[in-house]
């Protein structure tokens, strides 16, 4: 079935936000930032947090691990979002020893207008529908994306609290 599909970054211009961090206990990042506080950050539905990756090195010390996590949030009918959280690190047998972890965020807003029936294929169609993306949908894209856009500012400034990096300041 056709459709037209609007994809873009979050973050443009920039593709992800990464944060490294060295010090004792890595892999409790990751700990905190799990389901339930993506649900309540996100405001999304159990179903809507899953991971893609969980890798988790036993036979080397420190252990090495890489960790993929999706949050899907949908707006209205035509207009989702999807974020990407990645961990990659290292996490020694002791805790209280540094290992590090790299974390990186980002996310695709996307839109589509799907063209089921024949009439809906129609040039004229494309038309009625490409003015009213031009006039009135893209201020509601707009809007969704700034909201995408201060989740992940919220995210990553919980992070750097839990890890005691020190707050950045935008101006």
């Amino acid at each position: 079935m056709p459709s037209w599909i609007v994809e873009e970054s979050i973050l443009a211009p920039r593709e992800k936000i990464e944060i490294n961090y060295k010090g004792p206990n890595p892999f409790q990042l990751y700990k905190k930032m799990d389901s339930s506080y993506l649900q309540k950050t996100f405001e999304v539905g159990g179903t809507d947090v899953f991971e893609r990756d969980f890798r988790w090195s036993a036979d080397s010390d420190p252990h090495a691990f890489f960790i993929r996590v999706f949050v899907h949030r949908g707006f209205d009918k035509f207009t989702e979002a999807f974020f990407e959280i990645l961990f990659q690190g290292a996490q020694p047998s002791d805790p209280t020893k540094d290992g590090n972890v790299k974390i990186t965020i980002g996310g695709n807003l996307r839109t589509e207008f799907k063209l089921k029936s024949a009439f809906q294929q129609t040039p004229f169609y494309r038309g009625l529908l490409w003015i009213y993306i031009k006039f009135f949908y893209n201020n509601v894209r707009r809007s969704y994306l700034k909201i995408c856009q201060e989740l992940i500012n919220l995210l990553v400034r919980d992070i750097r609290s839990w890890a005691g990096m020190p707050e950045v300041v935008y101006v």
